[in-house]
Order: C-alpha cells, then sequence, then structure tokens
C-alpha cells in the first residue's frame, strides 16, 4: 500500500481546485441557533393534543381534499 502524507493547501489553491472540477466552495451566510429543548418537547405535546382534539371531533379540514 502506498504512504500518502496529508497535503495543506491555502484556501486559494483550494477554490482552484474546485472550480477545475466544475464545484463551487461559498461560506454559509448564517447558522441557525440551537433549539431549547424543553420548549420543543412542550411544542410537541400541545401539538398532540391539538392533533388528538382533532381526531375525537372528526374535524379534518386540513387533509379533506387528500381523503376525497
Amino acid at each position: 500500500m502506498e504512504h500518502q502524507t496529508p497535503a495543506i493547501l491555502c484556501r486559494k489553491a483550494l477554490r482552484k481546485l474546485l472550480h477545475r472540477k466544475g464545484l463551487s466552495w461559498t461560506r454559509p451566510t448564517y447558522t441557525l441557533a440551537k433549539g431549547n429543548l424543553d420548549e420543543q418537547k412542550q411544542f410537541e405535546k400541545q401539538m398532540d393534543l391539538i392533533k388528538k382534539k382533532l381526531d375525537h371531533q372528526g374535524d379534518r379540514r386540513c387533509c379533506s381534499s387528500v381523503h376525497r
């Protein structure tokens, strides 16, 4: 097996290499903030209660076109 040493490329060289291969490299415009796990669990519980309530009432307006 051939032993390979890691190559170190500067950003400019990496961009040129990617461009020759028909690829591009862009930096992210923003990063998403971490969510609050407690708030997310509470939201999921509320949504489950709403879904159950709608199922018990027989209200399926949001899905009526799919089930007909």
